[in-house]
């Protein structure tokens, strides 16, 4: 079940970007979705039942996507990668139970 979205968080549903601006409508592993990724400081998506919020964070080297679940009251970070590797499948990959 989704969980109730923020005004501020983007949305990740169904590879369709979801925000309050003109973003909405960006689909994933597209130019213009590398492009918000530029932008973007947070989205949220849901995976087979379980939701995740992925933000970017700045390092020495660039920006790199973190994807943040709290889990039994403690905050677990999975690393996505950097801008131009988060897609779809990168997605999956890291954030699919199992």
């Amino acid at each position: 079940m989704m969980r109730k979205s923020s005004k501020k968080t983007a949305a990740l549903i169904s590879g369709t970007l979801y925000t309050d601006d003109v973003w909405t409508g960006t689909r994933i592993d597209t130019p213009a979705w590398l492009s918000w990724l530029m932008l973007g400081k947070s989205f949220y998506i849901e995976l087979e039942g379980v939701g995740f919020t992925v933000r970017s964070q700045k390092r020495r080297n660039g920006m790199f996507w973190y994807a943040v679940k709290k889990l039994d009251g403690k905050t677990k970070s999975i690393y996505v990668g950097p801008s131009h590797a988060v897609s779809l499948a990168r997605l999956i990959a890291v954030l699919a139970p199992g």
